[in-house]
């Protein structure tokens, strides 16, 4: 993967999709990888997460269905740690 965030790999592979060029198959291992990691992780911030899920939109990467629940327990407890402060 050339980029060195999630949010610069979606950018890249929407650059490629717009130009119709196929790179999928050049930086999808890594960036899948990348995304999972990043889904799976309760420290991820919103961004990488919000970007990662659009990555894995794209990619269509084979993540494990535990590896969401994660990622959707860090942004309820983020929301509801917002609400509880308003």
């Amino acid at each position: 993967m050339c980029a060195n965030s999630v949010e610069e790999t979606y950018e890249e592979l929407r650059t490629f999709e717009v130009l119709g060029i196929d790179k999928r198959s050049d930086i999808s291992t890594a960036a899948c990888q990348s995304v999972s990691e990043i889904l799976g992780s309760s420290s991820s911030t919103l961004k990488d997460l919000f970007y990662a899920l659009k990555v894995n939109g794209i990619l269509k990467c084979d993540i494990k269905e535990d590896v969401f629940e994660v990622s959707f327990c860090s942004v309820l407890f983020f929301f509801l740690y917002l609400f509880q402060r308003y």
